[in-house]
C-alpha cells in the first residue's frame, strides 16, 4: 500500500510539473548523417547512421504497424535506417529499400527452444540452432536474452555467441510493469519523462556481457522491441535507445557489415543526440574500431570522442579502471595491458552510450587485428 500510495504521489506531483518537464523532456534529432571519419586514399570515409533495431510489423501476430507508420516514427526521431524482425517470417521483405530517406531491412526474429534470436542478412534463413562460428554475410544475434519471460537458456552454447542484445527496451519496461501501471497518468501527458525514469543500466547484461568477452569478442546491439498496438504506437519509444554504426555509406550491405563487424555503439537517445561518438585504439597511426581483436603493444592507445561534456567509464575485462571528466572532443589514454575494454559514457548522471568493445591480446593470433 505505501508503494501505491508513494506512485500515486509521484503521478500527482508530475501533473503539476507537466508543463515544465514536458518542454526539458524535449530531445532535439537531426535529419542526416554526421561525417566522422574522412575518406582518404587508403581508407574509406565513415559516416554515423543512427538505426532502430528489432521493430516488429503488422506481419506480427502481436502487432498492427504498417509500414507508413514505421517510416514516419523513423522519420519523427531523425533515424537513418530500421530493422524490421517479425517473428518467424519475412513477410516484410517486399518493404524492404530506400522509403524515402529512410532505409527499411528485413530479417527476422526466430523462436528456438533456448529462446529467441534475430537473423538479418540477403535472402531468407532458418535456424534451428546457433551457427557454430560467425558469419560475413548475416546477422545471428540473441534477442532480449535477460527477459523474466523467455529468456534465453543456451549459455553452454557460448563458443556460438557473437552478437547479443546488451539492451532490449521492452524487457526493461516489462521489468518495470509495476511502476508502469502507476505511471499510466503521467505517460499520457509526458510520455518521454516517463519512459525516461522507467530505463535502467542493464547490469546482468553488462555482467554476462564482460564474461563472454573474456573468451571472445561478441558484439552488443540495442534493441527496442517495438510492436504497434491498439493502446500503444511506435512513438515515443522509437526516441528511446538506438544503435549506432559507422559506415562508409547507407546502403544494406554497408549497415549490416558495420553491425556484423561490431563497428556500432549502442545510444540512449533519451539522454540527447549522440552522433559524433568515437571509439577507437590508435596502432602505429592505424585506427582499430570497435569490434576489432588487436595484437598488443607498448604503443597502443585508446581514443575517444564524445559529443557533449560527459564522464567516460573505462571497463577492463568487465572491471571499471578509470573514470573521466571528457569535454566534447578527443581525449587518449595509453592502454595498460591486454584484455577487453569498453565505454560507458553518462550524462547528468544517466547512461547515454554504450560502446562495442575492442580486444587486445597479448600474443598476436589468426584473427588479430580482425573483426567477429
Amino acid at each position: 500500500m505505501r508503494l501505491i500510495f508513494m506512485n500515486f504521489q509521484a503521478s500527482a506531483l508530475l501533473l503539476l510539473l507537466v508543463p515544465v518537464i514536458g518542454c526539458r523532456a524535449r530531445v532535439p534529432y537531426r535529419g542526416s548523417a554526421r561525417v566522422l571519419i574522412e575518406a582518404t586514399t587508403h581508407e574509406p570515409g565513415l559516416r554515423d547512421y543512427r538505426g532502430l533495431l528489432q521493430i516488429h510489423s503488422e506481419h506480427s501476430a502481436d502487432s498492427q504497424g504498417t509500414r507508413e507508420e514505421i517510416v514516419e516514427a523513423a522519420r519523427s526521431v531523425g533515424a537513418d535506417f530500421v530493422v524490421i524482425t517479425d517473428h518467424d517470417n519475412r513477410n516484410a521483405e517486399p518493404w524492404a529499400g530506400q522509403q524515402g530517406d529512410v532505409l527499411l531491412m528485413v530479417g527476422e526474429e526466430l523462436t528456438l527452444p533456448d529462446g529467441h534470436v534475430l537473423v538479418v542478412g540477403p535472402g531468407p534463413r532458418k535456424l534451428t540452432a546457433l551457427p557454430e562460428s560467425g558469419s560475413s554475410k548475416w546477422l545471428v544475434a540473441l534477442s532480449h536474452p535477460f527477459r523474466t519471460r523467455h529468456p534465453w537458456t543456451g549459455w553452454d552454447q557460448s563458443a556460438a555467441i557473437t552478437h547479443m542484445e546488451v539492451y532490449n527496451l521492452g524487457s526493461d519496461l516489462q521489468e518495470s510493469r509495476g511502476d508502469l501501471i502507476f505511471s499510466a497518468l503521467s505517460y499520457l501527458l509526458a510520455p518521454h519523462f516517463t519512459l525516461r525514469a522507467l530505463m535502467d543500466r542493464p547490469r546482468a547484461a553488462l555482467d554476462r556481457w564482460d564474461e563472454l568477452l573474456t573468451h571472445r569478442m561478441v558484439v552488443g546491439l540495442g534493441g527496442l522491441d517495438l510492436h504497434r498496438r491498439w493502446y500503444q504506437a511506435y512513438l515515443p519509444a522509437a526516441r528511446m535507445v538506438s544503435t549506432h554504426v559507422l559506415a562508409p555509406e547507407k546502403d544494406p550491405d554497408a549497415i549490416l557489415q558495420a553491425l556484423i563487424q561490431g563497428r556500432c555503439y549502442i545510444a540512449f537517445e533519451s539522454e540527447g543526440e549522440s552522433p559524433g561518438f568515437d571509439f577507437v585504439v590508435r596502432s602505429h597511426g592505424r585506427r582499430l574500431e570497435m569490434g576489432t581483436t588487436a595484437a598488443w603493444h607498448p604503443a597502443l592507445e585508446w581514443e575517444c570522442q564524445v559529443p557533449w561534456d560527459a564522464e567516460v567509464h573505462l571497463y577492463h575485462n568487465g572491471v571499471r579502471l578509470q573514470v573521466l571528466d571528457c569535454e566534447a572532443g578527443r581525449h587518449c589514454q595509453g592502454v595498460a595491458a591486454p584484455g577487453a575494454y569498453r565505454l560507458e559514457v553518462f550524462r547528468n548522471g544517466r547512461l547515454a552510450i554504450l560502446s562495442n568493445p575492442i580486444r587486445v591480446m597479448a600474443e598476436p593470433s589468426e584473427d588479430s587485428n580482425r573483426r567477429p
